[in-house]
């Protein structure tokens, strides 16, 4: 998992001058190799943050999913009710072909608050987290289709509902 901060991470193998020289074109560092560019382009990056505090913030979360060691079961967590409590029926569009909001439909499965989205700003037609559910330590590392995109063939991403619980921490750290 790599966690990077925006204007305070960057990976690259080359430099602006090398790539103006090879190429003829004029990038900055940040486009480049930032942090941005790694966590919405490349891949390398799962998590964009705004600032250190927020990232070290999100780290905790994510390993809070994981056992201190393998001979040891994931941490349990308090029981949570599904953080909107709907219907997974009246989510779920009669037609195959019609979108729906994918993150609606784990708020009404996972335990309130516990999805941690990793990867949203990479392969957005992917939604990809962990997850609790009855909160007896067990997750769940789930890539799931986002139907907004792929049935609506829209080029502009669905708006994202904001977190139900303050526990929650979506992977563009806000």
């Amino acid at each position: 998992m790599v966690f990077m901060v925006e204007g305070n991470a960057s990976m690259y193998l080359g430099s602006p001058r090398m790539a103006q020289e090879v190429v003829g074109e004029r990038v900055s560092l940040e486009e480049m190799g930032g942090a941005r560019m790694h966590c919405s382009v490349s891949g390398c990056g799962d998590m964009l943050c705004p600032d250190e505090e927020t990232a070290i913030t999100a780290l905790r979360g994510y390993l809070g999913y994981f056992p201190s060691n393998w001979g040891q079961d994931p941490p349990a967590a308090a029981p949570r009710h599904p953080g909107s409590g709907a219907d997974i029926g009246a989510l779920l569009p009669e037609e195959a072909a019609r979108g729906y909001d994918i993150h609606e439909v784990l708020e009404a499965l996972v335990d309130a608050g516990s999805f941690f989205e990793i990867k949203a700003l990479y392969a957005r037609e992917l939604v990809c987290g962990l997850a609790r559910s009855g909160g007896q330590g067990r997750w769940a590392w789930s890539p799931l289709s986002r139907p907004t995109r792929e049935a609506s063939c829209s080029l502009t991403p669905p708006t994202r509902r904001p977190a139900s619980s303050a526990s929650a921490t979506p992977s563009t750290c806000p």
